[in-house]
C-alpha cells in the first residue's frame, strides 16, 4: 500500500531534510519513526528538500507499507 503524508516541522536543530552520515536530517527521524510504527524498515520519497535550519509547512512524502 502506498501512503501519502504531509509533514510540518521546525528544522532549527537539523542539518536539512536529507539523510547524512555526519549530521541528523529530518528524513532520518521520519524513517525511524515510521519503521517503529510499521514494524519494518520504511524508505520514503519526498517531493523536495530543505537546507539546514529551514522549516516546512507542507512537505509531501510517500512510502510503501
Amino acid at each position: 500500500m502506498r501512503i501519502k503524508m504531509t509533514l510540518s516541522y521546525d528544522g532549527s536543530n537539523y542539518a536539512g531534510w536529507q539523510r547524512q552520515i555526519n549530521a541528523l536530517g529530518i528524513e532520518t527521524v521520519v524513517m525511524e519513526a515510521l519503521a517503529r510504527l510499521h514494524h519494518h524498515p520504511v524508505e520514503i520519497t519526498a517531493s523536495g528538500r530543505t537546507d539546514g535550519g529551514v522549516h516546512a509547512l507542507a512537505q509531501v512524502i510517500h512510502f510503501d507499507s
